[in-house]
């Protein structure tokens, strides 16, 4: 057997097609081509800065009619949009903050489609039809439409809203191979719409996409994603390093594993951690407190909601709950900003 060699073209590339032909003088006998995986390449794309200058609007409180329910919502573009399912309208809506208006309006006939969105595309997976789309998210048009790329029903995906991926995706039946062992977990390069392959995986996989209190989410750059069961069972990481998974659990009564921006920082519901969850600051003890980490930078606000506010005779019926907002650094121990008596909104639903 010959070995042959083939160099790297410029770049950082993840993948290098090649065609190999064999011949018997001039006569061509066989002929093979394919892709390479490039170790050590994973195509995240170049992190670039997102100008974000405030949205003007007359007075202190903007509020901007929808055109119906929403059950969902994630930032895209760095943060510069948000993308909004309406499901009885079977529509996403695209809404930029800064010019503080619905730009765009894409239909989605699926039951439970499923999206995730990166610095400059939209994913949006219909597993009902068995398709998936990437839309530009500076044209606002649909670049390819793609067969899922595997049987088995697609539950879960993710990737970092600062990102040109990988996607992360679960589905309901193995999808992927890591080490030699079966996963429900996979990654999805978005600029080929193919899974990845050859990655290797480094510790445990422990949660379960198939539970319905399952929860994704992406650090901002798309290196880290946290999963967590919402019934205080643990908290998981998975950080991508160059062609190599690693996996972290553990076990704990936080409610979330939200990343930041850049996977530095895990923020639980009550304490910070680092991307292998090592507990760096414990922030409140309380049960109804949570952390939101900013898009930007290494901040967060905690909310403690006030027991007793909030009890609606209706499920479905919006109501004011009591709460108290506070301004935190990721490990510095003071409270940057502190505000009291505040009404939030709380839509209870079936979901």
């Amino acid at each position: 057997m010959k070995r042959i060699s083939v160099s790297a073209p410029l770049g950082t590339p993840a993948y290098i097609n090649y065609t190999v032909c064999a011949r018997v003088g001039e006569k061509e006998v066989g002929r093979a081509e394919g892709e390479i995986h490039v170790r050590g390449a994973i195509p995240t794309g170049e992190q670039k800065p997102v100008d974000l200058s405030p949205a003007e609007f007359k007075g202190d409180t903007l509020i901007k009619k929808c055109p119906g329910s929403m059950d969902d919502v994630i930032d895209a573009a760095g943060g510069r949009l948000l993308i909004c399912h309406f499901p009885r309208l079977r529509k996403l809506g695209i809404f930029d903050v800064q010019k503080l208006e619905f730009v765009k309006y894409i239909s989605v006939n699926d039951s439970k489609p499923l999206f995730a969105a990166g610095r400059d595309v939209l994913i949006v997976a219909l597993p009902g039809s068995g398709i998936m789309q990437r839309w530009n998210l500076t044209t606002f048009e649909r670049e390819v439409t793609v067969a899922i790329p595997f049987t088995a029903k697609l539950i879960r995906m993710s990737m970092g809203s600062n990102s040109n991926g990988p996607l992360l995706i679960a589905a309901d039946k193995t999808i992927s191979r890591f080490g030699g062992n079966n996963y429900r977990w996979g990654f999805m390069d978005i600029g080929r719409m193919k899974m990845i392959k050859g990655l290797r995986l480094d510790g445990p996989m422990n949660i379960h996409p198939n539970s319905q209190s399952c929860r994704v989410r992406a650090s901002g750059d798309g290196r880290l994603f946290g999963i967590w069961y919402t019934g205080n069972t643990g908290m998981q990481t998975i950080v991508l390093e160059d062609d190599l998974v690693k996996a972290y659990y553990v076990g704990n009564s936080e409610r979330q594993a939200v990343p930041g921006p850049n996977g530095e920082y895990v923020y639980g519901s009550k304490s910070v951690y680092n991307s292998e969850l090592r507990q760096q600051r414990i922030v409140s003890g309380d049960e109804n407190h949570v952390l939101i980490p900013a898009r930007h930078g290494h901040y967060s606000l905690g909310v403690t909601l006030l027991p007793g506010s909030g009890r609606s005779s209706s499920r479905n019926r919006p109501t004011a709950v009591d709460a108290v907002i506070r301004l935190y650094l990721a490990q510095n121990e003071t409270t940057l900003a502190r505000f009291e008596n505040l009404k939030l909104v709380r839509v209870f639903s079936g979901r």
